[in-house]
């Protein structure tokens, strides 16, 4: 089937050494994204350059209500890196977009529980035109040191001065990561600080392993006699 899409141009970006300065942990992490495919905003999409095939999870096109009769019955056989199968239950073409770019994907339907709720392979890759790069994954954030009243900054300060003495935290130079500390008072009227992550966060990257399902969780205590709670605040179990 042809695309009835036409990539548009692309804007040109280059990165060199500057980019990658005064970052002292170069990261390795999977190349995972966000794109629109059809007319649903799909999270958790592994770039991948080693496939050569696109991928979509059968839960998720369920989630996007497609209806499994627009699957053709073509299945294929996958083969991984160790030699081991999955044949997938057909294939789907689906309009997606990323950053101004239009094409009409062929995915392969897998029937299966995975990390990732799509794979994009070296097909999508070539369409839009892009050259997947972890390298400029990382950006730097810097936010004015937010002032304090007083016995704000008392508060603040017998805190950190708490969670050194515990081990919990170190002191790190980064003049160009820098968040705020926030004091929010409790119900009891005590005050607890925490760490404005907002735009740090925005700045990183994804991750790739997101934590289980809270009633999956809850549902695996089932039998046991004990649960174990991890208080990093406090430091202890």
């Amino acid at each position: 089937m042809k695309s009835p899409f036409k990539p548009r141009n692309l804007t040109q970006n280059t990165f060199d050494d500057t980019d990658m300065q005064r970052l002292s942990d170069i990261h390795h992490d999977s190349l995972v994204i966000t794109m629109q495919i059809g007319t649903v905003r799909v999270l958790r999409i592994l770039v991948d350059g080693g496939s050569s095939v696109n991928l979509i999870m059968l839960d998720i096109l369920k989630a996007m209500k497609i209806d499994e009769k627009q699957i053709i019955k073509k299945p294929n056989v996958l083969v991984g890196f160790s030699g081991e199968t999955k044949n997938t239950l057909g294939e789907i073409y689906l309009p997606s977009y990323v950053e101004g770019v239009s094409s009409y994907e062929r995915f392969g339907v897998l029937d299966c529980h995975s990390s990732y709720n799509a794979i994009l392979g070296r097909p999508c890759i070539h369409n839009v035109r892009a050259i997947p790069s972890t390298y400029p994954e990382k950006e730097k954030v810097c936010r004015k040191r937010r002032k304090f009243a007083p016995e704000r900054n008392t508060i603040i300060n017998e805190e950190v001065d708490k969670l050194l003495d515990m081990g919990m935290i170190r002191e790190v130079m980064y003049p160009e990561w820098l968040a705020n500390v926030v004091v929010v008072q409790k119900k009891n009227g005590k005050w607890r600080v925490c760490v404005d992550y907002t735009h740090l966060n925005k700045a990183c990257p994804k991750d790739p392993f997101p934590l289980p399902h809270i009633d999956a969780m809850v549902d695996a205590t089932a039998g046991h006699k004990i649960l174990t709670f991890m208080d990093a605040s406090s430091g202890f179990n």
